[in-house]
């Protein structure tokens, strides 16, 4: 089983719990509410897992075998020592280190790019959002929301940065930009129908549970 799948889980139960858990307790003498609740929470933590390496910035299929990688690497280390400031190369460490389920090396050689670029490339931002959010140290230096926002505003109908945008989105418990974002990536024509059934049926129970919760104000 490959660690995003555990990662992805553990990010988004935290997420839900943060922004969910208030519900279950008001709910406690409502059960079907409450189980009702809870199976739209377990249909949506599958969702999450069955989507991710569609719009994931690592391109899955490319088959690169480890030692390659690691080869790549150990000559980009160094190269970058010497050439601080280039960028294609901070861009390919920072690629490789996210295949090789390094995202805080990761994330390091993407906020280097960043700073190169700001608001500029798309690829850089992404792949900084990506490393940053599937990084278990939590040390997201940069404001996720300001970045998802520059790769929204670059390209407006990116699935990676709706997708991404949704989940950052409900980490501030702003769960109506969350459906907005993921209503978009929906209704996007890149998206495969297959893909577009599943968040179509998901967003469906994340308005159901946003439903639940506005009864309760």
């Amino acid at each position: 089983m490959k660690a995003e799948f555990l990662i992805i889980l553990f990010v988004f139960s935290v997420v839900l719990t943060a922004v969910f858990l208030p519900l279950t307790k008001t709910y406690k003498n409502q059960s079907r509410k409450v189980v009702s609740l809870i199976f739209a929470i377990a249909l949506f933590s599958a969702f999450l897992f069955l989507n991710y390496t569609n719009v994931s910035n690592y391109n899955w299929n490319k088959g690169f075998e480890q030692q390659d990688i690691e080869n790549v690497l150990m000559e980009l280390d160094d190269h970058i020592e010497k050439n601080p400031f280039d960028l294609k190369a901070l861009k390919l460490a920072g690629g490789a280190y996210l295949a090789m389920e390094n995202y805080d090396k990761s994330y390091i050689y993407y906020q280097r790019a960043y700073r190169l670029t700001l608001d500029t490339d798309m690829e850089v931002i992404m792949g900084l959002i990506e490393s940053g959010l599937m990084d278990q140290t939590g040390q997201f230096s940069e404001d996720p929301e300001i970045l998802i926002n520059q790769a929204i505003q670059l390209e407006p109908e990116n699935p990676q940065a709706l997708w991404f945008g949704g989940l950052i989105a409900l980490s501030n418990q702003d769960n109506d930009l969350a459906i907005q974002r993921w209503s978009r990536l929906s209704a996007n024509p890149k998206v495969s129908s297959q893909m577009q059934e599943s968040i179509n049926s998901q967003l469906e129970q994340l308005k159901l549970m946003q439903e639940l919760f506005e009864e309760q104000e």
